[in-house]
């Protein structure tokens, strides 16, 4: 069963979501992600290394599995 990894993080305002192969590529391209909406609304593009700022967690994710509540079934 292929796998994957989803990162998440939650702002007050935005949520961020980004795929990776692993753990490491998923929170690289949310950190990617994170830095270019500081960029584009003109803040920090490190605003997000605050945690009063940003929830962040990764989820393993498997195809063709179904999850409630980001738990598998």
């Amino acid at each position: 069963m292929k796998t994957f990894y989803l990162a998440v993080g939650e702002s007050r305002r935005f949520s961020f979501e980004a795929l990776g192969e692993t753990e490491a590529q998923a929170l690289s391209a949310l950190h990617k992600t994170l830095r270019k909406h500081g960029k584009q609304y003109h803040i920090s593009i490190n605003w997000w290394k605050d945690e009063s700022n940003i929830d962040i967690y990764i989820q393993e994710i498997k195809l063709n599995q179904g999850y409630r509540d980001r738990e598998a079934l």
